[in-house]
């Protein structure tokens, strides 16, 4: 099968504009190490994109395309019009892995990854936390205000300690943790840099471990992989610096139950797709799903002695793939500069 494979901040979808380091990076330890998985795989021809500024980061064996300005749109319909099936990696900020999402739906190619419904869902964090609390899902108590509706008096009266974040973000981009009202203006300035909407939440602060889940889906059933730790460090604002893959928890077995619930809340979930949550001393806290390939891909392709990419592919093709028990725990570090990152174990 043809597999154009796009993550879209590394991948040239800001051609011409500034490159948000922290992005870009952990996109591109996302894009080397599913091109490197399926070019193990020797069952399908694959391409991607690479931004010019970042060129150089990947090795030379990699098929990847080199955008320069302004030639983004004309080679990513290219690619689309080549490929019979799409692998999409990009941030749910601004609408945009739901819009590339109905893009490749529109030109009838296998979507290797959740629905634009499911995207458009898991995307709007407003809507998330509806669906979970609907579906009974320990969820934090969370509250939505806008930026011109009197923010400061509104976060006070939600009470402290509390997490602001965008509605549509990804990753650590605009989240802060205020403990005080002379915090709630920096925080505004980062919430209005990271997201145009006019409107965030407001989530109370639950103390605990910051945790994710990996998990594949056919469509219909939800396969749990893993259980893991992510390394955020939560202050005046956030900052993501990797994980432990495959950690033991008491809350292990909670949230994998939950989990195998999640197209109860989210219809059209498929492929790879990631899970936040916290850990608390109370159990699981589900905090988002994030529809698409997650940065902790770099430590659980270690954790397995299969071939991942080939399960991504048969998950979306209807066939839940029978994995063997992953091993751990793994850990990976988000590096500052060039390079891959490390992984231990």
């Amino acid at each position: 099968m043809r597999i154009f494979i796009h993550e879209y901040v590394s991948g040239g979808g800001l051609s011409g504009k500034p490159l948000p380091k922290g992005m870009a990076r952990e996109g591109l330890l996302m894009l080397r190490a599913i091109l490197e998985d399926f070019q193990a795989s020797k069952e399908h021809e694959i391409r991607a994109t690479i931004d010019s500024r970042l060129s150089n980061w990947l090795p030379s064996n990699l098929p990847v395309t080199i955008i320069d300005r302004h030639r983004y749109d004309e080679i990513f319909a290219a690619s689309l019009a080549w490929a019979e099936a799409v692998l999409l990696i990009a941030p749910e900020t601004d609408g945009i892995l739901e819009r590339l999402s109905s893009e490749v739906e529109r030109a009838g190619k296998h979507l290797l990854g959740s629905s634009s419904k499911a995207v458009a869902a898991a995307g709007d964090k407003a809507m998330a936390d509806a669906r979970f609390r609907f579906c009974g899902f320990p969820t934090p108590r969370t509250g939505r205000i806008r930026l011109d509706d009197e923010p400061t008096h509104r976060v006070t009266a939600f009470g402290y300690p509390a997490v602001v974040k965008p509605v549509d973000g990804a990753g650590c981009e605009g989240i802060s943790l205020i403990r005080r009202p002379a915090e709630i203006p920096p925080a505004l300035r980062r919430l209005q840099r990271a997201t145009r909407r006019e409107g965030f939440l407001i989530q109370e602060y639950v103390p605990g471990t910051p945790a994710s889940l990996c998990c594949l889906s056919d469509g219909t059933r939800v396969l749990p992989l893993t259980l893991n730790t992510q390394y955020i460090r939560a202050g005046s604002s956030f900052s993501y610096r990797g994980g432990t893959v495959r950690i033991d928890h008491p809350s292990r077995s909670a949230a994998f139950e939950v989990a195998h619930h999640l197209q109860q809340a989210f219809p059209g979930l498929k492929g790879y797709f990631g899970v936040d949550l916290v850990l608390s001393r109370s159990g699981p806290v589900f905090i988002e799903v994030n529809p698409r390939l997650t940065t902790s891909y770099i430590g659980l392709r270690r954790a397995f002695s299969v071939n991942l990419a080939e399960a991504i592919v048969t998950s979306v093709l209807g066939e839940l793939p029978s994995l063997p028990e992953p091993k751990g725990p793994v850990r990976f570090f988000v590096g500052r500069g060039r390079g891959t990152g490390r992984v231990r174990g």
